[in-house]
């Protein structure tokens, strides 16, 4: 199969998303906002713990822009796939010689690459001030970082796509996910690194997708995290390819699904 269509589709993602322009003005106010807020909350914590963790205020800081970079550049495309089998138009796409999961991944990847691009310089520009100028990576992380990145919105688009998908069941994917976004506060440890965590917690996030998601690459920004980056990435690539498998699968789903339909 010629990689052309998925090459169109991630262009046009990335192009929607780049002209997108008060959407990404709102994402960046909002951005920013968390960023002062979580700033203030991270300076207040008492020094002698984040000493025996080996963290400071200005790692958190950096720590939490990752993740909520991520969290901001994989803006709700599970929407896409819930409309798009609530008026029918899924049928039509099934019926091209070009999968419909992958055309929706190359799309979706696009756009979060386009908006992790436009949220560096204001977001991690703001959170370079609000660090007191402290950059947290040497050439080694941040050569990792990016690729991460990468897996990290693949893994976090395939969710969005089966939460999409589950519209074929209840009707609306919107509660569904809810249900994941608020497994990220904890399984992914969208405000906090994992350190803060009990052991069980942590033991349990590691069985699920959810570091790969968020943890890990922003992991990346804490140098006292070395000794965990060979087994987050690891952790990501193995969820990676669990993840294409998933996307066939649902396609698998709702292909079969259509098939009883028009039979």
């Amino acid at each position: 199969m010629t990689m052309r269509p998925f090459l169109a589709a991630a262009r046009l993602g990335a192009s929607r998303a780049a002209h997108e322009r008060a959407s990404l003005i709102g994402q960046i106010l909002i951005m920013l906002t968390l960023q002062i807020s979580f700033g203030a909350i991270y300076r207040a914590l008492p020094s002698a713990v984040l000493d025996s963790l080996g963290l400071n205020p200005a790692l958190l800081m950096w720590y939490f822009t990752v993740t909520e970079t991520m969290m901001i550049a994989s803006f709700l495309p599970f929407k896409q796939v819930q409309q798009d089998i609530r008026n029918g138009m899924v049928e039509i796409h099934l019926l091209r010689p070009v999968s419909y999961g992958g055309l929706f991944m190359a799309e979706a990847m696009g756009a979060y690459a386009a908006r992790v691009v436009l949220l560096l310089v204001p977001c991690w520009g703001a959170a370079w001030l609000l660090a007191d100028g402290m950059w947290p990576w040497d050439g080694q992380s941040l050569a990792l970082v990016f690729p991460s990145l990468l897996m990290a919105g693949w893994i976090m688009n395939t969710v969005h796509f089966v939460v999409g998908c589950s519209t074929l069941w209840t009707g609306q994917s919107e509660p569904i996910f809810w249900l994941w976004q608020k497994c990220t506060f904890l399984l992914g440890a969208l405000l906090w690194p994992l350190v803060f965590f009990p052991d069980w917690l942590v033991r349990l996030a590691w069985m699920t997708p959810f570091p790969a998601m968020l943890a890990t690459p922003a992991h990346m920004a804490l140098p006292g995290m070395k000794h965990a980056w060979i087994g987050g990435l690891t952790h990501q690539v193995f969820w990676s390819i669990v993840a294409f498998g998933v996307v066939m699968g649902m396609e698998g789903i709702l292909l079969r699904r259509w098939q009883r339909q028009a039979g």
